[in-house]
């Protein structure tokens, strides 16, 4: 058995290494020579579930909501990481090179013909034949672009500042402003003088505007790098293989709607995909605890995407006299809301009686109804 993985992404690499791993004979394929780095907030669940080590910037130990003059600031059970993504492709590189991957740079995937795949290569046009292909290229996948439902794509800008001396060391800030973006801003350090500030829009154009007007409002100073890019975000009516081709990370949208991270979902995915090729189960079965997990967040994105700052304003109220959300990982949200409920059910019963009116109010029953 071959498989042919397209695209040097952390859940390209990670599924090449895993495979390997596994003495399965892979190929990778990646259009690019070198790779680009963006700063990353993980979770802790990264650290604790896979067995990489990339070199880490700084610490995010707490949040701080703002919203309509409100503020709430929520101290983390677990501290999340903060990374480059270039680091962690370099490290996931030197643990394929240990197993002797084979990686063609500066391939660049052109389409499909049966079992093949057609390329474009420094050498001139070539095609190889697998038994089956692994989709890893993320946004800009041509195979995924071709398949329906169109992907659900928002963009996402950030930028280096000079780290405000006003602002708490350690502690990220998340600015909700439904004037600006349904969605939100964000400040968190990656080192003791810097921080990156951005925001995630649902086009380039209300991005950069949310991004400069904030700055000005808040009299950032921009020092460095800016980084910015399409993120697809998870589709429930997405179904994440098409004859032999398996889609993994962004190509699968495999990414949380309300935070719009996909590092740990995409390499979730890949260990689902993994397992379906070494035992012969469905990917799809496979993908389940990962689904449900996606899903809970689209459901609350779609919730969040109704809130104007007043409701932003309420819901920080409400929550912040709590230790309630400081207790949940954003990569194990399904699990965290069940055990907490059964953990602690008196403080969870207080909390959903003075939410309840409010969630009512702003129409939770139809949206779970329809779903």
């Amino acid at each position: 058995m071959r498989i042919l993985i397209l695209g040097a992404s952390s859940s390209g690499l990670y599924t090449a290494l895993k495979l390997a791993q596994r003495e399965v004979k892979v190929l990778l394929c990646e259009k690019e020579s070198s790779f680009e780095g963006r700063r990353l907030i993980l979770t802790s669940y990264f650290l604790e579930h896979f067995p990489l080590r990339p070199k880490v910037l700084y610490e995010v130990k707490g949040y701080r909501f703002v919203a309509a003059k409100t503020e709430g600031i929520f101290y983390l059970k677990k501290p999340d990481v903060v990374l480059d993504r270039k680091d962690l492709l370099f490290e996931l590189l030197k643990e394929c090179e240990k197993y002797r991957i084979s990686i063609l740079w500066g391939w660049k995937f052109e389409r499909m013909d049966s079992q093949r795949a057609l390329f474009l290569t420094p050498q001139g046009p070539k095609e190889i034949e697998a038994d089956y292909i692994v989709d890893a290229m993320g946004v800009k996948s041509p195979l995924r672009k071709a398949l329906d439902p169109a992907p659900n794509l928002v963009f996402l800008k950030q930028a280096q500042i000079i780290w405000p001396s006003s602002f708490k060391d350690g502690l990220s800030t998340i600015w909700l402003r439904p004037d600006l973006t349904p969605y939100f801003l964000w400040l968190f350090q990656d080192s003791p003088k810097t921080g990156i500030f951005g925001v995630i829009g649902e086009n380039k154009e209300q991005a950069e505007k949310a991004l400069f007007q904030l700055a000005q409002e808040e009299g950032f100073e921009l020092c460095g790098r800016t980084e910015e890019g399409w993120v697809s975000l998870f589709q429930s009516k997405f179904l994440p293989k098409h004859r032999n081709v398996f889609f993994i990370g962004d190509s699968a949208g495999h990414v949380k709607s309300t935070t719009v991270g996909g590092v740990v979902s995409g390499l979730r995915g890949t260990k689902a995909l993994v397992e379906s090729i070494q035992s012969g189960r469905d990917y799809f079965k496979n993908l389940l605890p990962l689904r449900r997990e996606l899903m809970i967040h689209h459901l609350l994105r779609e919730l969040l995407n109704t809130f104007n700052e007043d409701d932003y304003r309420q819901l920080i109220t409400a929550l912040k006299d709590s230790s309630y959300l400081g207790r949940l990982c954003r990569d194990t949200l399904f699990p965290d809301l069940f055990f907490s409920l059964v953990k602690s059910p008196i403080p969870s019963f207080k909390l959903f009686v003075h939410l309840l009116p409010w969630l009512m109010k702003k129409g939770i029953w139809k949206l779970l109804l329809k779903r």
